[in-house]
């Protein structure tokens, strides 16, 4: 299970309980607002949460889709052309205009899957 900063909070009560569930490996701090139940969780369920607007795009959904077993090294998102940037190193952004972002959008069940 993957938790923002708030959930957590609301899970936990407090940073304190926060804090002794990180500490008794309950809970580990994935990113910076994002927290998990699972040390190593795939980067897209990551991405996922802490910018639930994004979709996964390109080298990235294909390999979600299961239409290649091509593990891409960076993770593809699209936004809305005036969304808020997106800048982090392993993330490959494209922006889409406001009106066209949500056609074809599909929701999908990703499984979080142990990496080694």
């Amino acid at each position: 299970m993957i938790l923002t900063y708030n959930e957590a909070y609301k899970k936990y009560k407090n940073d304190y309980g926060i804090s002794k569930a990180i500490s008794n490996k309950e809970l580990y701090k994935i990113a910076r607002g994002i927290y998990s139940d699972k040390l190593n969780i795939d980067p897209i369920l990551i991405y996922s949460k802490k910018y639930p607007s994004a979709i996964v795009t390109m080298d990235s959904a294909f390999y979600y889709y299961k239409l290649t077993d091509y593990i891409p090294d960076k993770v593809y998102l699209s936004i809305a052309r005036h969304a808020r940037p997106i800048k982090e190193e392993n993330v490959v952004i494209s922006y889409i205009d406001d009106e066209t972002i949500d056609y074809g959008k599909t929701a999908v069940q990703v499984f979080m899957r142990r990496f080694s």
